[in-house]
């Protein structure tokens, strides 16, 4: 009986930490230049997706977000060229940095982490840890008009060692109760 109520107070541990987890996070992402992004945060993911529309010639836009946890994330950017040659981009490309200078600032104490590729589709999923960072998405609007693309990412944090050690110890005692339990048929 007493195991029992270990269990069901490592539960109620155990989703005390979630929950002291997910307050922990910081979402925030700072719209620089002409890049404007909805955000929606839930207990413990963030959404963020976007258009942009850029005037004729090389460009480079930076979406500058920051992480309190360890996050994975997902997210791809897309050309989205028109028919005919009023909006095409060539060589789009995307890459994460981090903000290791000025926060909210591409300078030279940044340091790109990832290279996504370049192509018409990027498509890219990176595990950053708590700390301030940016994507920085580039090209060539070939269009008469410029170039439109669109953004979508998503992230949701990764469990940390004490979660996965208290799910681990949980599995453990409810294996080692189901074990007692079938010796104690055996007997009878």
């Amino acid at each position: 009986m007493k195991l029992k109520h270990m269990l069901c107070a490592l539960a109620c541990i155990g989703a005390t930490t979630v929950s002291v987890q997910s307050s922990a996070a910081s979402y925030g992402f700072t719209n620089v230049g002409d890049i404007t992004g909805a955000l929606t945060t839930g207990d413990m993911e963030f959404y963020a997706a976007g258009l942009q529309a850029v005037i004729p010639g090389s460009f480079i836009q930076d979406f500058f977000f920051q992480s309190g946890i360890t996050y994975y994330g997902v997210g791809v950017v897309a050309d989205l060229p028109s028919a005919g040659s009023s909006y095409n981009i060539n060589g789009l490309s995307v890459s994460l940095f981090s903000d290791g200078g000025m926060v909210g600032v591409a300078d030279a104490g940044d340091a790109e982490l990832i290279n996504f590729g370049t192509g018409d589709n990027v498509f890219g999923d990176a595990v950053v840890g708590a700390g301030s960072y940016y994507f920085r998405i580039s090209g060539d609007a070939v269009g008469t008009k410029g170039g439109i693309f669109s953004y979508s990412a998503s992230a949701a944090p990764v469990p940390e060692a004490e979660t996965w050690a208290m799910m681990a110890m949980g599995l453990g005692l409810v294996g080692l109760q189901l074990r007692r339990r079938k010796a104690g048929e055996r007997i009878a």
